[in-house]
């Protein structure tokens, strides 16, 4: 089984001004964060990203804004993802089954929307080291729970090292890089 393929795609979760300088392990998540985008853009993963209120919480960080290039981004309100239309319409469109999460907070917006999206029979999979929360425990306890769901936690690179599969992959020397960063 490989975990990352055509049909998966990475969704970006609520990477704001605002609430990024409260961020436990801020630096680490962020890092983590660009190494899945920019994975995911060399690669050719479909790619998506939402804003929490951004009147209020601030608009994408710009650490991260720079390679999301022409990536849908959706406004929202509700804590699931999921409850936007647009983007379960282009998941449906592209024909995603398995949703790669990065983002915050790891027990609120992330849980919520893994949640759903299991509900709803999408796979996903979860780069621990790309997502945070507020505090360690309510993110250690986020992945414990949404593991016992059904979602594969592992790390940025063990996911995509096993898209990898060897170093004759024509793009590993680029992934190297990423790696590296």
């Amino acid at each position: 089984m490989n975990f990352i393929d055509d049909h998966t795609a990475l969704l970006l979760i609520d990477v704001q001004e605002k609430l990024v300088p409260a961020i436990h392990e801020k630096e680490s998540m962020l890092l983590n964060s660009l190494k899945c985008i920019k994975a995911a853009n060399l690669i050719g993963l479909k790619l998506f990203y939402t804003e929490q209120y951004p009147r209020g919480l601030g608009i994408t960080v710009a650490e991260l804004r720079g390679d999301l290039d022409d990536a849908p981004v959706f406004e929202k309100t509700d804590f699931s993802c999921c409850a936007s239309l647009g983007l379960m319409k282009l998941l449906k469109k592209h024909k995603i089954k398995k949703v790669l999460l990065c983002g915050i907070e790891a027990h609120v917006c992330v849980y919520q929307t893994a949640k759903d999206l299991i509900e709803k029979g999408f796979e996903v999979l979860i780069p621990a080291d790309a997502v945070s929360s507020r505090n360690a425990l309510d993110k250690e306890w986020a992945l414990k729970n949404l593991q016992a769901h059904g979602v594969f936690v592992s790390t940025f690179e063990c996911l995509f090292m096993e898209y990898m599969k060897g170093s004759k992959h024509p793009m590993f020397k680029e992934m190297s890089a990423i790696l590296k960063l």
